[in-house]
């Protein structure tokens, strides 16, 4: 296993075993791609004003696409009785 770091923060992390082969990170420690050693390459777009959840996440190989999910939207606001 190696890591990159940026700042101190990891970026990256490369696995030698196993059927992933590497992840990296947005600057907010979401998961922003995962490549396993199949081919499979899985994109996870960061979230809106960085919120947890990915906006849009993608699974392709080569040049097929796999799975798209779309883009996510934020929950609409409950209405909320007046204080």
């Amino acid at each position: 296993m190696s890591t990159t770091y940026r700042q101190g923060v990891a970026t990256q992390v490369s696995l030698s075993r196993g059927p992933w082969g590497r992840y990296t990170y947005h600057p907010s420690f979401q998961t922003a791609s995962l490549d396993t050693r199949n081919g499979v390459q899985g994109r996870f777009d960061s979230g809106t004003n960085e919120m947890v959840r990915p906006r849009k996440i993608t699974y392709s190989r080569g040049e097929v696409d796999l799975y798209d999910s779309g883009e996510f939207r934020p929950d609409r606001e409950v209405d909320r009785p007046p204080a």
